[in-house]
């Protein structure tokens, strides 16, 4: 029983994930804004960035799951901030995240939980239940993006969290989730 409350968080770390792009361009349009002699530039500053986000991380163990993942996005987010202040950022990561790669993370997890349950027929239930979940919250955003977008004769090009590929494929994996616990509660 003491796995459920790590899978939540995982589930909730790599949901808040999707939002690492549009966090990085906003760290970055905020490091614009500070002047170059100020002392959030300064290297003391930097140096009190890294033991700050190490002590939060150090307190994210002691809570639930849902605050905890909270917590280690914060001290990941202090460290980003950080280096971009600091111009010491990472730009390997791409903007736009890759579908592919977070379904393939979801399956491989979802495949791990359903080789470790007790009950593989619940545990298949929960895991499409969270798709499920996960579905609706990117129908929501696509549909609040849909209904603040400016006219269209005013539009920029707008650059997404997941290609459109992504979206089918959330829902295909629902389905190879629902499909493959359907064979398991026929072969047990």
């Amino acid at each position: 029983m003491a796995k459920k409350p790590a899978d939540k968080k995982t589930l909730l770390t790599e949901f808040m994930s999707l939002f690492n792009p549009e966090l990085t361009r906003a760290l970055r349009k905020l490091a614009e804004s500070i002047p170059a002699d100020s002392f959030i530039r300064s290297d003391t500053f930097g140096r009190f960035m890294g033991p700050l986000s190490k002590w939060l991380e150090g307190k994210e163990e002691g809570l639930g799951p849902i605050a905890g993942a909270f917590v280690e996005k914060a001290a990941d987010t202090i460290q980003d901030f950080a280096s971009v202040v600091q111009g010491t950022e990472k730009k390997t990561a791409p903007e736009a995240m890759d579908g592919e790669a977070w379904i393939n993370g979801i399956a491989k997890g979802a495949a791990k939980r359903l080789e470790k349950a007790a009950n593989p027929a619940a545990e298949a239930a929960k895991i499409i239940e969270e798709l499920a979940a996960m579905q609706s919250l990117i129908d929501a955003f696509k549909a609040h993006k849909a209904a603040t977008a400016p006219p269209p004769a005013a539009s920029k090009p707008v650059t997404h969290l997941l290609r459109d590929d992504a979206i089918p494929a959330v829902r295909d994996l629902r389905t190879r989730i629902a499909a493959a616990a359907r064979r398991r509660r026929g072969t047990l």
